[in-house]
């Protein structure tokens, strides 16, 4: 089982051919905070938008998303520890770092600097 953040599927689901080497991460039981999906779809929005991907992949990328198999969690039971964190993460990438800690599962994330954050106390897998 390992923590997914919405970067990473982002990447792995937009650019393919980028990140060949890390498609069995796909395969894993995977897990998330419940914003991975407004994250996920407001980063493919803006990569439409930035014409980073085409038009017509955008509907086949998010039907991909849907597909997956994702455990959702909610991390309102948190708040306080969110708030602790944000001297570190933004709150939304706090929400990330506090799942994989918590269950004790590896982070794999897009994101360098949250990444670079976490790892003192989180397991990482940065997909580059």
């Amino acid at each position: 089982m390992k923590t997914v953040a919405a970067s990473s599927l982002i990447n792995l689901l937009a650019f393919p051919e980028e990140f060949s080497g890390h498609r069995n991460v796909l395969d894993d039981n995977l897990i998330a905070p419940a914003i991975l999906v407004p994250e996920f779809l407001s980063g493919i929005r803006k990569l439409a938008i930035r014409r980073r991907i085409p038009t017509n992949l955008v509907n086949r990328i998010v039907n991909r998303f849907e597909g997956l198999q994702v455990e959702l969690f909610t991390m309102s039971a948190y708040r306080r520890e969110l708030w602790t964190m944000t001297k570190n993460f933004s709150p939304y990438d706090a929400t990330y770092v506090l799942l994989a800690q918590t269950t004790h599962t590896p982070l794999i994330t897009s994101d360098a600097r949250m990444a670079k954050a976490a790892q003192r106390n989180t397991e990482i897998i940065l997909l580059r």
